[in-house]
């Protein structure tokens, strides 16, 4: 279960006098993948902004005003807010603290001098089989040009890091014939007098119909269907070269403008010690961005990363160099990824990841180092400039 996809809210604490209402669900856009990575607050004897971070995918808002003292956040992979604790002075936050699933704590931002105290837990009013996922995804409420005046946080469902694979899951298909189902938006007018193209897809091929009016969105389907080549003719195109899980993603982000991963034991290749579910569905998001980018079709090339990311940060360990390595292969570097500007927390967990790991997995590092002398020149990029941060 992706975040966004189960959600907790608490009561609000504070005051709606002066000011505006916010909802930082309306700033996150797609909450069913984005995880926070950061945030910024400036304090005095009140808490007077908070500025929530998804990466680079959504532009940060400062809630409340920018006086005070500045404090910052940072969530390494993995770590998420599950504990917020606070103070009221009169109708607006005096200080807040923050506890992750890793127990790190941050703060009081605040004078803790007040007695009207609150404790909102990601565990309340969930199952103790889910509480131990929760963890903070945005706050709402009300603010003012100089402080926040009420909060209310909601929290989300973080993926398991230990989840296993289901028999359920196992036995999913992905193979669909595109034109049974309901396209969406623009694409209903076109698809009614539009034809319906046959494609091939894989050494034992794998057969998909799709509408040509979606498909010619893609520059390499347009040429071939609408130029003076036989497929324009037959409306018939093989491509023996893909894979037809990874082909499926490409037309079903066509379609919806997403794409799903489903587990296929068939053509999944699993790693001694990685969770098989973790390491196959990295690699699924890898092969998705390399053939949108093969094929030109940047929305999906922008999904795959986030999605890439998004289970990079369930990983540990050697997990997480091996799945950059799995990424390196395909094209997928850090640069692509967006730097260092969309790897903070990496970025500071990655100093002590590399020293633990020439430790303990010191044959692996060697080979890593000698196979793919980029991957290692992005990590030690990525460590030096962060020191000089």
């Amino acid at each position: 279960m992706a975040p966004g996809q189960f959600l907790s809210s608490t009561e609000y604490q504070g005051s709606a006098v002066g000011g505006t209402d916010f909802d930082d669900s309306s700033v996150i856009g797609d909450i069913s993948s984005m995880i926070l990575t950061r945030i910024v607050i400036y304090y005095s004897a009140y808490i007077h902004s908070l500025t929530m971070h998804y990466g680079s995918f959504t532009v940060p808002v400062t809630r409340g005003g920018s006086h005070g003292t500045r404090a910052e956040i940072e969530l390494v992979i993995g770590e998420y807010i599950t504990t917020i604790k606070g103070r009221l002075a009169g109708p607006s936050m005096s200080d807040l603290t923050f506890v992750t699933n890793h127990g790190v704590v941050f703060g009081p931002y605040g004078p803790r001098n007040l007695t009207q105290m609150f404790t909102w837990q990601a565990a309340d009013n969930v199952s103790p089989a889910l509480g131990p996922r929760m963890g903070l995804l945005y706050f709402s409420g009300h603010a003012c040009r100089d402080y926040i005046r009420q909060l209310r946080a909601t929290f989300t469902l973080y993926p398991d890091p230990t989840r296993k694979i289901s028999g359920d899951m196992k036995n999913q298909s992905r193979t669909v014939k595109f034109e049974k189902q309901a396209p969406t938006s623009d694409a209903v007018a076109l698809n009614i007098i539009s034809p319906v193209v046959t494609i091939h897809v894989g050494p034992v091929p794998v057969v998909f119909h799709a509408y040509e009016a979606i498909l010619c969105r893609i520059p390499f389907f347009r040429a071939a269907l609408q130029g003076e080549f036989l497929e324009a003719t037959e409306k018939k195109i093989i491509m023996l070269e893909e894979k037809s899980e990874i082909l499926a993603s490409l037309i079903e982000h066509l379609y919806t403008g997403t794409y799903t991963y489903t587990y296929n034991p068939d053509e999944t290749t699993v790693v001694e010690d990685i969770p098989a579910i973790d390491l196959t569905e990295g690699c699924f998001h890898v092969s998705v961005y390399a053939v949108a980018f093969k094929y030109d079709w940047q929305p999906l090339v922008d999904d795959a990363v986030k999605n890439f990311l998004a289970v990079l940060a369930m990983l540990s360990g050697i997990d997480i160099v091996r799945l950059w390595r799995a990424a390196y292969e395909d094209g997928l570097t850090i640069t692509k990824c967006g730097g260092e500007d969309r790897l903070v927390g990496f970025q500071r967990l990655l100093p002590g990841l590399w020293k633990g790991l020439c430790e303990t997995d010191a044959e692996e590092m060697r080979s890593v180092v000698s196979e793919f002398p980029d991957l290692a020149y992005d990590f030690m990029h990525l460590i030096v400039s962060g020191r000089e941060d």
